[in-house]
């Protein structure tokens, strides 16, 4: 089936059931699908949604065939009771340009027996309330914006038990002397910081130290991804010149650790 430019909304029920449909191509003028649209459709496995699409109703897609990853228009932020309600081949959404996601009373992927993975944009703010509280399959969340941001993200609750992941984590410095400014600091490309202070995984991560302070030597450097600094510890090698070394930004909170020495 091919939705001509003509059409800007696929109405109620337009195809429900029709258990033999495979393909559907649909022009970038349809900016809505209505209620139960798609409802039934076994044999459609997967589907390009327009960039014009702004919503989609209350069981738009249950019980249909898609499978595999899902990728949402950026301009989606309307999603209807059971939208895709039943649809046990659908391992992963990927929902990057919305930056509140509404949704009724049930969740949109409700019974979605197999959805593991959410992605959601960096500009997210608000997640619907139990967006995700029946997908129990749930295991792993991707957020394209920082660690911090994600703090500030409303309604996230349903999405408590999943592992998160982030494009920009925090890095903060710790050494074993008291009463000292600390000798450390860390530098990146502007690119690779975020303003509420956090860097980009992957990035080359400068760390700059202080080789003597008084009466002690710089000896050790570490970065630990243990909240308590100390576990978990990796090893950084201190050039034999110089006073500056880099890492590459891992996928964790880092508190990176320097130890010194008495001459």
């Amino acid at each position: 089936i091919i939705i001509p430019n003509s059409v800007t909304s696929i109405g109620y029920q337009v195809f429900c059931g029709c258990k033999a449909l495979t393909s559907v191509i649909i022009s970038d003028s349809v900016t809505s699908f209505g209620g139960e649209v798609f409802s039934g459709c076994s044999a459609l496995t997967s589907i390009d949604f327009p960039d014009s699409l702004g919503a989609i109703e209350s069981y738009a897609f249950e019980e249909c065939g898609l499978a595999g990853t899902i990728t949402l228009p950026e301009n989606v932020t309307g999603l209807g009771d059971g939208a895709f309600k039943d649809c046990s081949g659908i391992t992963s959404i990927v929902m990057l340009g919305s930056s509140e996601l509404y949704m009724e009373q049930r969740s949109p992927f409700d019974n979605c027996t197999s959805l593991s993975e959410i992605t959601f944009g960096k500009n997210l703010l608000s997640v619907g309330d139990g967006l995700f509280s029946t997908t129990p399959s749930l295991t792993d969340v991707y957020f394209m914006g920082s660690q911090v941001a994600w703090e500030k993200v409303g309604g996230k609750e349903s999405l408590n038990m999943a592992t998160k992941h982030f494009a920009f984590y925090r890095v903060s410095t710790s050494c074993n002397l008291s009463d000292v400014n600390n000798p450390i600091s860390v530098s990146v490309a502007e690119e690779d910081m975020t303003e509420d202070g956090c860097y980009k995984v992957g990035c080359t991560l400068t760390i700059n130290f202080t080789r003597t302070y008084g009466d002690y030597n710089l000896t050790g450097l570490s970065y630990s991804t243990d909240a308590t600094t100390g576990g978990n510890a990796t090893s950084i090698t201190i050039p034999d010149t110089g006073d500056s070394c880099s890492i590459t930004m891992p996928e964790a909170e880092i508190t990176i650790i320097a130890e010194y020495s008495r001459n």
